[in-house]
């Protein structure tokens, strides 16, 4: 009986081996054919679960060339996505702990109250206190709950009120306006969906930049997210003051496909290691293990980076998720940014 369930194991280890060595190989190769740009936004699952499945591989197989074979191919696998993941983890480093006095803090949160009331937002919201706030899914039930609180705290504001906007938002405590009437842009083409704010604002010393925020669909079909990205990098590099775009762009650092946004867009990915999706796990299992009455000796962290933001001509202090959620299932990202001289 366990030399039987030993060789069940071995097939099921074996399995999920080949399984996810193929996907890893075949996410590498996402430059050349986008579909496979898909499996790269599951890079913080896929590395782990197959480090442990070759491990359990390599113990159940008796020594010999199946165990050879599947280790080896495991180790394949483990090698293309590490080559994805290392380069944005290690180009996460560590950055000033203190900003600037003349610096703007800029926070972009995807406040969608999926998880208690809207007012629980407003917790990260205070322990950050940015100057400039951008906001994705802020439903009308949201904002009629918060908008008056959110009005005390930022005294201008711009809102997307399209129904197919995904209802953006900029709060800001200094003076902004539309940057060329844009203050709710929308795709021409229905099935894109495109959505996004453009604003202007100045620096304490007078220097003009411009903010946007954006909500982008699922990458998946892909011709909807890469054109909603085309057109956004339109906009962006047409814009020649410093810039600043943040928002939740569904789509993952580890995506080629992000990668070539900010490159048609000309700016700098500031968030290339901070999984801000989804907040709430933790706290499900915790729910989950009182309604079992039995300990689940595990947490889950998020593992999707889906909230960006990105510069062209600031220099940023630090960038940081917000130790708090709210009631959001995304954390708040933030970030310290200062005009460059050049």
């Amino acid at each position: 009986m366990a030399k039987l369930a030993r060789r069940f194991l071995a097939l099921c280890s074996s399995l999920t081996t080949l399984g996810l060595a193929l996907i890893c190989v075949a996410a590498l190769a996402g430059f050349a054919y986008a579909p496979f740009d898909l499996f790269n936004h599951g890079q913080l699952i896929w590395l782990p679960a197959l480090i442990v499945a070759t491990i359990a591989a390599g113990l159940l197989f008796q020594p010999g060339q199946a165990r050879q074979f599947i280790v080896g191919i495991g180790l394949i696998g483990i090698a293309a996505s590490a080559a994805i993941i290392l380069p944005e983890a290690i180009s996460s480093g560590p950055r000033a702990s203190t900003a600037p006095q003349s610096s703007v803090r800029v926070m972009t949160f995807n406040i969608n109250a999926s998880f208690g009331p809207a007012t629980a937002n407003l917790a990260p919201i205070d322990d950050a206190d940015p100057d400039i706030l951008l906001l994705q899914e802020f439903w009308s039930s949201i904002r009629e709950e918060i908008e008056d609180q959110l009005d005390r705290r930022f005294p201008h504001k711009l809102i997307c009120r399209e129904p197919i906007g995904s209802y953006l938002a900029i709060y800001s405590k200094r003076p902004i306006a539309p940057l060329d009437g844009q203050d709710c842009l929308t795709s021409t083409n229905p099935e894109l969906r495109t959505a996004a704010i453009f604003a202007e604002t100045t620096d304490d010393a007078g220097q003009p930049f411009a903010v946007a925020v954006t909500h982008l669909r699922w990458p998946a079909p892909v011709e909807r997210q890469q054109g909603q990205m085309r057109e956004l990098a339109a906009r962006l590099a047409s814009i020649e003051t410093p810039v600043l775009v943040g928002g939740d762009f569904n789509s993952t650092p580890f995506s080629y496909a992000l990668k070539r946004f900010a490159t048609d867009a000309r700016v700098q990915r500031q968030t290339r290691f901070l999984p801000s999706f989804p907040a709430a796990v933790a706290s499900h299992l915790e729910s989950f293990s009182r309604f079992i009455a039995w300990p689940i000796p595990f947490g889950v962290p998020p593992f999707l980076p889906l909230d960006h933001l990105m510069t062209r001509g600031m220099a940023v202090s630090h960038v940081t998720l917000a130790a708090d959620s709210g009631a959001s299932d995304h954390y708040p990202v933030y970030a310290d940014v200062t005009l460059r001289a050049d």
